[in-house]
């Protein structure tokens, strides 16, 4: 099970962004662990940073897919 997963950007963060900051974070992978179904869902931005954060699961996700990068803003 997650642990608490309350890891999302505030306002105030978000609006300190600029919109060139915000083209650069795109996901880049989706890792999760599959079984019957995909679950333990956490998305990779290409810089790395993962959301939820690493160690948010227990056990940590166990497949990564990677995403093409489409069109950008």
């Amino acid at each position: 099970m997650p642990k608490q997963l309350g890891f999302f950007p505030d306002e105030k963060t978000l609006n300190a962004t600029s919109l060139e900051q915000l083209k650069l974070s795109y996901i880049k992978q989706i890792a999760c662990h599959q079984g019957s179904y995909l679950y333990r869902l956490t998305f990779i931005f290409r810089d790395g940073t993962r959301s939820p954060p690493h160690g948010s699961y227990n056990p940590e996700p166990s497949k990564t897919f990677g995403i093409a990068k489409g069109n950008s803003l």
